[in-house]
């Protein structure tokens, strides 16, 4: 949104989260809101070459947590 705000579902965990997003030394950053709340979180985000929409793998991202595919949904 305007603010920066995405939202995102984890399916391994079956969540939504919707964070800040901001950019920080190359990288992607948003502060967590499960877990350890208030952690700040920096992430790399790839594109993934092979990748498409339909398998909604178009971008990777890494993450303290795992290895991650995804792709934007409007």
């Amino acid at each position: 949104d305007e603010d920066g705000r995405w939202s995102f579902r984890f399916r391994k965990w079956d969540s939504v989260t919707k964070s800040q997003f901001y950019f920080k030394n190359g990288k992607t950053c948003y502060i967590f809101k499960g877990g350890v709340k208030g952690q700040e979180i920096c992430i790399y985000i790839y594109r993934n070459p092979k990748g498409t929409r339909e398998e909604k793998n178009e971008y990777f991202l890494t993450d303290v947590f795992d290895l991650y595919s995804f792709s934007v949904v409007d």
